[in-house]
């Protein structure tokens, strides 16, 4: 009954809500053997859910084609998970522009080395979220479009108008 509790958030997680990828992803590594603390966790989850159910995920799109740009952020923490002393990656892809913002993906990775610097584990995920998520969406998009998309001189030039 948990996992298919578990398979039903994940999917939620994926799709709309970004916020719990962290929580649900750390959780399903223990699918096989769970124990009690898993499910008081899983019911933690559960009970933020239940909380923040007014929550959403927006995105608005009011701009010509020329104008919109891909963004892409990683975040990582250091040394977050406490038994492997792993660090964890964050990645968020979106399209921007003046008058855009529309969340494309989000991405909670557990790091597969472990990091000596909180620098080095930034760096893990910056590699991550660009081989991942950045270059296959960059070539996609710039299909999409028609022409290349925004650079950071761009963006920042886009963002004085505001």
């Amino acid at each position: 009954m948990a996992a298919k509790c578990l398979t039903k958030i994940m999917y939620l997680a994926r799709f709309a809500r970004f916020d719990l990828l962290r929580a649900v992803s750390s959780l399903s590594q223990f699918i096989t053997k769970w124990s009690k603390l898993q499910d008081k966790k899983l019911y933690r989850i559960i009970r933020y859910l239940v909380y923040s159910r007014e929550h959403r995920q927006i995105g608005f799109v009011g701009d010509n084609w020329e104008d919109i740009g891909l963004c892409l952020f990683t975040d990582s923490d250091f040394a977050g998970d406490q038994d492997s002393k792993r660090s964890c990656s964050g990645v968020f892809l979106g399209l921007y522009g003046p008058n855009i913002y529309f969340p494309l993906a989000g991405l909670s990775r557990k790091q597969t080395v472990t990091s000596h610097s909180s620098v080095e584990a930034e760096i893990v995920a910056m590699n991550c979220g660009l081989r991942v998520e950045g270059l296959p969406a960059l070539t996609l998009w710039e299909i999409i479009l028609g022409h290349k998309t925004v650079t950071k001189r761009n963006i920042n030039e886009m963002w004085k108008d505001k």
